[in-house]
C-alpha cells in the first residue's frame, strides 16, 4: 500500500534496520529502492519425479530474469524445493504443504509470480520466497506451511515497482485456522486481474471481498473492504481493527482435508 510523501521519508529511515513489520491484514510499509544485481540466466527450476523424469516447476527464462532485474527486484527468489529447506520460510514449490495453492495464468502473456513473508513486500531489499514463471493456460502449485503469512503478485510486461513494491493487483494471505486470504487493489487500483477461491466455499477478487482505495488510484489507510459482509459467502470475514477495515475469506481449505486455493491471473 501507498504512503504520503510524510511516510515514505520515516520509512526510509526504519526499515534499514529492519524493525517494521506488517500492518494490518499483512500490509506493509514502503523501503527505499535497492539495485539488485544478478547475472541474466535462465533460472532452471525443474526436479526428478519418482520415475525420473523432469518436472518444470516454473524455470524463469533469461528475459525473465533480466526483467527482474531491470525492475530491481532482488535475485530470482529463494525457490526450495521442499518443507525442510533451510531459509524457506514455510513457502515452496509443490504441491505437499500443509495449504496449496494452485495458480493459473488466464492473461495472454508469460507472467512472473512472486510470492514473500510478513514484513518482506519490499522485494528491491528483500529476495522474494517464490519466482516462478507461469506461461500463458498454465498452473504452477506453491505450498505453504500452517502459520505463514505474506502476499503475492504477479509481473506482466507492463508491471513497474514503486519504493521497492509490485505496483499491482496483490493477494494476501494467513494460513492458520482463523485466518482468511483476501484480492487487495489498494497498490494499484488499475491492476490486473485476480481472484482467490479459498478453497473452503469462498472466493475473492476484483469486486468481492476485496480491498479497494475509496479515492485515488493507490491508498495507504483510504480503503474499504468491499462486498463482503459476514457469511455473505461460506467463511466471508468482515470486522474492523483499530477502525479500520479487515477481513476477507476464512474457513481456508486444508491439504489434508483434500482442498486446495485457486488463484486466477487474468
Amino acid at each position: 500500500m501507498l504512503f504520503s510523501t510524510a511516510i515514505l521519508v520515516l520509512a526510509t529511515l526504519v526499515v534499514d534496520s529492519a524493525i517494521a513489520g506488517p500492518l494490518r491484514r499483512g500490509h506493509e510499509h514502503f523501503h527505499a529502492k535497492k539495485t539488485a544485481e544478478f547475472a541474466a540466466l535462465e533460472v532452471n527450476l525443474e526436479k526428478r519425479d519418482a520415475n525420473n523424469a523432469a518436472v518444470d516447476f516454473g524455470t524463469l527464462y533469461a528475459d525473465q530474469v533480466t526483467m527482474l532485474a531491470t525492475l530491481g527486484v532482488n535475485g530470482t527468489g529463494v525457490n526450495a524445493f521442499g518443507r525442510d529447506v533451510p531459509g524457506n520460510s514455510g513457502v515452496w514449490l509443490g504441491d505437499d504443504g500443509d495449504y496449496v495453492n494452485e495458480f493459473t495464468n488466464e492473461s495472454g502473456e508469460g507472467v512472473v509470480l512472486l510470492v514473500w513473508g510478513p514484513a518482506a513486500s519490499w522485494v528491491n531489499k528483500f529476495p522474494p520466497l517464490i519466482a516462478l514463471n507461469i506461461s500463458p493456460g498454465s498452473s504452477r502449485n506453491v505450498s505453504f506451511a500452517t502459520g505463514t503469512s505474506g502476499a503475492f503478485s504477479a509481473i506482466y510486461s507492463d508491471t513497474t515497482l514503486v519504493m521497492g513494491q509490485v505496483s499491482n493487483t496483490w493477494g494476501e494471505y494467513t494460513h492458520t485456522t482463523n485466518g482468511v486470504v483476501d484480492v487487495s487493489m489498494e497498490p494499484n487500483m488499475s491492476g490486473h486481474g485476480m481472484s482467490i477461491n479459498n478453497g473452503g466455499g469462498c472466493t475473492t477478487d476484483m469486486k468481492t471481498c476485496v480491498f479497494q482505495c475509496t479515492s485515488g488510484n493507490s491508498c495507504w489507510q483510504e480503503y474499504a473492504l468491499v462486498n463482503c459482509a459476514n457469511d455473505s459467502q461460506k467463511g466471508a470475514q468482515y470486522g474492523l481493527d483499530d477502525g479500520m477495515p479487515s477481513g476477507g475469506c476464512g474457513n481456508i481449505g486444508t491439504h489434508a482435508n483434500g482442498q486446495i486455493l485457486r488463484t486466477t491471473l487474468s
